[in-house]
């Protein structure tokens, strides 16, 4: 995915959570075909283990992941103060 530079700190960015590769790189190569920047994680703890640039944007944000799962993401980051908005995708009927 690309990685943010100085010149575009105050442009929208994308930040993408699922444990599918195929679904990651789908996303990030269409986000990134239209001009809108993007970074992507396997899991939760991939994304807390780096800092993430404090940029407009929002989450996507797969609901079911091993270990913590985007539901439980979405309330981990509200916790910390992160408010941005949220896409939950899901490749199952339901969320249980």
């Amino acid at each position: 995915m690309a990685v943010p530079n100085q010149d575009s700190a105050s442009e929208p960015l994308v930040t993408l959570v699922d444990d599918d590769a195929g679904v990651r790189d789908a996303m990030g190569n269409l986000l990134n075909s239209v001009g809108i920047e993007s970074l992507a994680f396997g899991s939760a703890a991939e994304l807390f283990g780096v800092t993430i640039p404090d940029r407009p944007g929002c989450f996507v944000l797969d609901v079911r992941m091993p270990g913590m799962s985007g539901l439980d993401l979405h309330k981990k980051l509200a916790s910390k103060g992160i408010h941005a908005p949220v896409v939950f995708l899901t490749g199952h009927g339901d969320t249980h």
